[in-house]
């Protein structure tokens, strides 16, 4: 029922992170900030000091590795911060997964992009045209796989 609870606080949050971020280039901290909250007290209302702990490792891991990215120019801030927001929801280590998997949907979102953007250019195109890709719905993608994948790896 838990991890219930969880998938669906995600896939609001996720929704609405994906839109503004593929609209607008960005995800807001009035998203972020309150959904990491919201991740730390349902994991501490449902494990007490273990669910917090859970949860703050989640956030650490998530926002961690999407940081070192971050510094070396690959991710914006508030692709960092809902990294965050997805560890402190899913915890730990559920979200070592969701990094395995958001790794593999960006890619394939990003060659996606890439050849269609090759296909609807003939002439060359300069790197700066390429440079922005909105990782938002990739991670949310990533997001609805783990929770698929961790509920057949439950089945048997």
């Amino acid at each position: 029922m838990f991890e219930l609870l969880t998938f669906s606080c995600l896939f609001v949050i996720g929704i609405i992170a994906s839109v503004t971020d593929f609209r607008e280039g960005k995800i807001y901290n009035t998203v972020n900030y309150p959904s990491m909250l919201l991740g730390i007290i349902l994991w501490s209302v449902y494990g007490g000091i273990d669910g917090l702990i859970v949860s703050v490792i989640g956030l650490g891991v998530g926002a961690g590795v999407y940081l070192i990215i971050y510094l070396m120019g690959g991710f914006g801030a508030g692709d960092v911060k809902y990294a965050a927001v997805i560890g402190a929801i899913m915890g730990y280590p559920m979200v070592v997964s969701w990094l395995v998997f958001s790794a593999l949907t960006g890619g394939f979102f990003a060659l996606l992009l890439l050849v269609r953007f090759r296909l609807k250019k003939a002439e060359r195109f300069e790197m700066k045209d390429s440079l922005f890709i909105p990782y938002g719905p990739p991670m949310t993608l990533a997001v609805f796989i783990t929770y698929g994948y961790n509920y057949i790896q439950s089945l048997g």
